[in-house]
């Protein structure tokens, strides 16, 4: 049976099991302090099962029809974003000029996440930092001064490489399919050429890239390669002679599991090595040379269809070689691989294990993974924790964070040493074989990854965000100009936030639906808990769906289930936060059971509600289908527009529910192989394609401005905004706003007309409207009783607006400058005086909504 084949069962079976239970996490380890404290989650076994559903989640939410490859599709979309931008760097005007306004980083400044590959150039003192979703940074190893190289392109993290050149550098990094290279520092970048790649499938991808000391400055590269004659993936070697503009293969290995084949190029020397770990097979350990491969020895096979790091010393001339396995077991070859000897064990149960092994020494090694980071001064034979995890928070500048990624030994102009970890806390320098190390990315290394983003709307100056690792993080400083500084009041991932009482509780959630309230939002740690249960959760038992309960003034949120009496069904939940000490959550459930009633058996994956009435919800599912309830979750129709993932392949991801229109409703997924997002004027009962200019991507989060003539999107390729009176998505990237990373959530700020974006690896990202579009006084303008009177017109400058209305209905009144930029908006009944107090003189366009109909007209202040 094909090696690729197993794995995609062994994945399958994984998956499947994780997929049937509630995962039961590790408890959150949280004290009754006076002030925010960094306190982390409780860090053990569970954490790689907890990775694997992170992975399984997002997977899951890109849903496409078979042989559709999602990732080559935002490639693609990304390059042509990048060519575009280079014309506009300093772009601030979008849709056809139609919409104005300035972007600006707001943090968090003092957070760094995930990262992943470090390379360091000597000559210059410049080290180079890469996260799983390809931010490259470049920085200076003795500070915190980083500034990002490629935020208009998107990478992975597998390779990243500098190449001297003959007054200058070349960066090589691997993207997907391809390679890019840039030679001044990341002001452009060109694509390599000669990756052959025969299908678009089949977990093709560059990985490693490593040049060796010769004439040429040889470049070596690995690839993941779908080969048709044995139909499965194998390990390609290419070769470049003009430092990465150009490949040429060289080499086909006989393994094709991720990691199986790795490369080790020794500091200073015209060579390379290549560990090969064929399965049942052998452990081979090969010698590359221009574009010779030798293979120098083999012995019994070192592991199991199992990832396997591979790094070594040449000390005195002699070569000294490591393999670290994923369960920490070490081995030590001196003759080329023909024999390896264990010599230790890491001492903890640990997983994803990495090892760096120092230029000039070879008894100096360093050995991490999840969760801590060990050294040894002898060869592994005996070895010492760095630091626990847990001594990070006490102090962050001096103590390694959990999760190592990778480690690295680099070499000073001086010829000094200095060891780099890579981990989920940002980079760590050591001058001392670890025994101190220093936090490198306390500042600028702005690489958060951000699941969610919440301002409160009653203080603008407060934001709540939610990120993987780096956990719930807030500031009251979002009045101060640029990237702030966040405080970190828990570790861990969270996400999905709801403010509820009038907005001065907050509701957050971890993996697996625990969810944690607040009930003051902006200060302590959380009050009371809840952990969702059932033996099917959504969302591969990722981090649940909620939504506000309506009217505001309640203290209740809705969560996707799960199910209160256990067992199997995904039921809607609604949770109530105490308002008084203990301040206990209890939670009621709805009957209706959205699995045993969905055609794919999918769990909730959507919640929406709107302030407009309370008693109309909207539920969406993992497969693509739509339900939603007039009476409060009494009953639930589905709607006739889907009917299940023959048709769609939509994994539905969010809800936008109007504000201003009863029955306006939007839904939106996964785009690749069906529309993305869909609107509905009859309240869920059928849907209409709305994806005019919007690329096949996913889409994770929607909002609208206040009078909802602009909805904005937060996507897989960026952020879009749709403007109603044109029908028409536009990407509104460009300028200094990052287009190399998923945008994730969305918020609109309504006080300061601000759009505000979480992304998945450059943090949170504000877009302040200056001017949008003018409201078009013929569109929609269905007529009103226009003995609806606004008077007097014009009207004395600081005198007050009369709207006189022929009954006592509801109605919105919305005042617009010339721009398009809204100005004052009331929700009134009958008669009505607004002031115009701080208003300049001039022309001002007014809308008044009711039951659906729409008045527009001019109003002059004198």
């Amino acid at each position: 049976m094909k090696q690729s084949l197993l794995t995609c069962l062994f994945t399958l079976f994984v998956f499947a099991i994780l997929c049937c239970g509630n995962i039961s996490f590790a408890n959150k380890l949280e004290k009754n302090f006076s002030d925010t404290t960094i306190i982390r989650r409780d860090s053990d076994d569970n954490d790689a099962d907890e990775q694997i559903i992170r992975i399984t989640y997002f997977e899951k939410m890109h849903r496409a029809a078979q042989g559709v490859d999602w990732r080559k599709i935002e490639a693609k979309t990304n390059w042509l974003n990048y060519k575009n931008n280079q014309l506009n760097n300093a772009q601030t005007n979008y849709a056809g000029g139609k919409l104005k306004g300035n972007w600006s980083e707001r943090g968090s400044n003092n957070q760094a996440g995930r990262l992943d590959a470090a390379e360091y150039d000597s000559s210059s003192n410049k080290l180079y930092v890469l996260n799983d979703k390809g931010v490259l940074f470049e920085g200076v190893p003795d500070s915190s001064d980083w500034h990002p190289l490629n935020d208009q392109l998107r990478f992975t993290s597998y390779g990243l490489d500098i190449i001297p050149k003959s007054t200058t550098k070349r960066l090589v990094v691997s993207a997907g399919l391809n390679a890019y290279y840039t030679d001044d520092d990341g002001l452009s970048f060109k694509r390599s050429t000669g990756f052959t790649f025969p299908v678009e499938w089949g977990g093709n991808n560059v990985e490693q890239i490593a040049h060796v000391s010769d004439s040429k400055n040889t470049t070596y590269c690995l690839a993941l390669e779908w080969d048709d004659n044995l139909w499965q993936p194998l390990y390609y070697l290419y070769r470049s002679i003009n430092k990465g503009a150009t490949w040429s293969l060289i080499h086909k290995f006989t393994e094709g599991q991720e990691h199986e084949v790795v490369l080790w190029a020794p500091h200073d020397q015209s060579f390379l090595y290549a560990l090969e770990n064929v399965d049942g097979v052998k452990t081979s350990v090969y010698k590359i040379q221009g574009a010779t491969v030798t293979e120098l020895n083999n012995s019994a096979p070192l592991a199991s269809f199992e990832p396997i790091q591979f790094k070594g010393v040449l000390e005195k001339g002699k070569t000294k070689l490591y393999a670290l396995l994923p369960e920490g077991d070490l081995y030590k070859s001196s003759d080329f691989g023909k024999t390896w000897t264990y010599e230790n064990t890491i001492p903890e149960d640990q997983s994803a294990n990495v090892i760096g092994v120092s230029i000039l020494d070879s008894n100096k090694i360093i050995l991490g993974g999840v969760p801590n980071c060990y050294r040894s001064l002898n060869g592994g034979i005996s070895m010492s924790l760095v630091n626990d995890w847990s001594e990070y928070y006490g102090n962050v500048a001096n103590k390694l964070h959990a999760d190592i990624r990778d480690i690295y030994f680099f070499k000073r102009k001086n010829g000094t040493e200095f060891g780099i970890v890579l981990c989920d806390g940002g980079v760590f320098r050591s001058d001392d074989y670890m025994n101190t190390v220093h936090n490198i990315g306390l500042k600028g290394l702005n690489i958060g990854e951000f699941y969610d983003v919440l301002a409160d709307p009653t203080d603008a100056s407060w934001l709540f965000g939610g990120s993987q690792d780096q956990g719930f993080q807030r500031t009251s400083d979002l009045s101060s100009q640029g990237a702030v500084d966040f405080t970190q009041v828990i570790s861990g991932d969270y996400g999905h936030f709801q403010l509820t009482r009038n907005h001065q509780t907050l509701w957050t959630e971890y993996p697996g639906g625990q969810i944690f309230y607040y009930y003051n939002s902006h200060g302590g740690l959380s009050n009371s808990g809840f952990d969702m249960p059932g033996t099917f959760l959504p969302e591969v038992g990722w981090i649940l769906p909620t939504a506000p309960v309506y009217p505001a003034s309640q203290n209740k949120i809705f969560i996707a289930g799960g199910n209160l009496n256990g067992g199997d069904g995904s039921h809607l939940v609604k949770l109530t936060g105490g308002t008084s000490s203990p301040y206990n959550i209890t939670a009621s459930q709805f009957n209706y059971d959205f699995k045993s009633n969905s055609d794919g058996n999918g769990g909730i994956s959507a919640i929406g509600t709107t302030p407009l009435n309370s008693s109309r919800i909207y539920v969406a599912t993992e497969d693509g289908e739509f339900f939603y309830s007039s009476n409060g979750g009494s009953s639930w129709s589905k709607s006739s527009t889907f009917n299940g993932p023959g048709t769609w392949y939509l994994y539905g991801s969010t809800i936008y529910a109007s504000k201003l229109k009863p029955k306006v409703v939007y839904y939106a997924g996964s785009g690749y192989s069906s529309p993305a997002v869909f609107k509905s004027n009859d309240g869920g009962v059928s849907f209409k394609p709305m994806i005019n200019g919007l690329p096949p991507t996913l889409v994770y989060d929607l909002t609208a401005n206040a009078d909802e003539t602009l909805l904005f999107a937060a996507t897989e390729a960026g952020p879009y905004v749709y403007l109603v009176a044109d029908t028409t998505w536009y990407s509104f990237s460009g300028g200094i706003a990052p287009v190399n990373v998923p945008y994730t959530a969305v918020d609109y700020d309504s006080s300061t007309n601000t759009v505000r974006f979480a992304t998945y690896g450059r943090g949170i990202w504000d877009f302040k409207i200056t001017s949008q579009p003018v409201i078009a006084m013929a569109e929609n303008n269905s007529g009103l009783a226009l003995n609806t009177i606004v008077f007097p017109n014009p009207i004395a400058k600081g005198s007050a607006i009369n709207i006189q209305m022929p009954k006592a209905s509801k109605y919105i009144f919305s005042l617009y400058n010339a721009e398009g930029i809204l100005l004052r908006q009331i929700q009134a009944a009958g008669n009505y005086k607004m002031p115009t107090s701080n208003l300049a003189s001039g022309t001002y366009i007014y809308l008044i909504e009711e039951n659906g109909k729409r008045s527009f007209g001019k109003l002059i202040i004198e």
